[in-house]
């Protein structure tokens, strides 16, 4: 997402190599797919804002990525587990799942923190940078970009038949909480502060992104 000095976008060569809607998809299917999987799939959640994520790519193409910081950012929901049966004895640990920081290591209570933090690290936090540069530089409207997220997610729970597992999530609710970092900062204070931002993801984003003239 970054821009040079020259005004010239880091990615504005890999654009112009490989086209800008092919390099998008393949940014897509490389940065989250990975992480959705492990979401929707497996019931795990990860930590994915940009400090922890490295894109891994091949001459500026996407080839994978590399993902870091499970001591602490790795979570789940019991009864969302694909293979509960798998889940390591932490009664030992007892900062886990008791007292003060219930809830802040590793198993969850409910669902929609699970998919906060997923959804506010990868889409909030990471890859809205993305879809902002897109728009300012290459007139790619973020309605766009985010439409390309959900139909990428919704052919994914198609075509391994987890379509029931993904709508749980309501991933297109309309509102989403995310992190109040600033906020945090200001108070000094170690307990998380939280608000509401528009959902990318809505479902009637295609209706918004309609309304623009993209040929103008």
């Amino acid at each position: 997402m970054m821009v040079e000095e020259d005004g010239r976008p880091f990615i504005d060569d890999w654009v112009a190599k490989y086209g800008l809607e092919p390099w998008v998809s393949r940014l897509i299917d490389v940065a989250v797919l990975p992480i959705w999987h492990l979401l929707v799939c497996h019931g795990l959640g990860v930590e994915a804002h940009g400090q922890n994520m490295i894109l891994v790519h091949r001459e500026g193409w996407p080839e994978r990525i590399i993902l870091r910081d499970f001591h602490e950012s790795l979570e789940y929901v019991p009864a969302f587990l694909n293979e509960p049966e798998r889940v390591p004895d932490l009664s030992g640990m007892p900062w886990v799942c008791h007292g003060e920081n219930a809830g802040q290591y590793y198993q969850q209570p409910t669902l929609e923190l699970l998919r906060e933090l997923v959804m506010d690290t990868l889409f909030v936090f990471n890859l809205t940078e993305v879809s902002h540069l897109l728009e300012q530089c290459y007139a790619f409207q973020e309605c766009q970009f985010w439409q390309k997220v959900l139909d990428c997610l919704r052919l994914y729970a198609k075509e391994h038949e987890l379509e029931k597992r993904q709508a749980m999530l309501c991933i297109d609710d309309r509102k989403i909480y995310t992190e109040s970092l600033l906020t945090r900062k200001f108070f000094g204070s170690h307990v998380e502060y939280h608000h509401l931002v528009t959902n990318p993801l809505f479902s009637s984003i295609k209706q918004e992104c309609d309304a623009y003239d993209v040929s103008e």
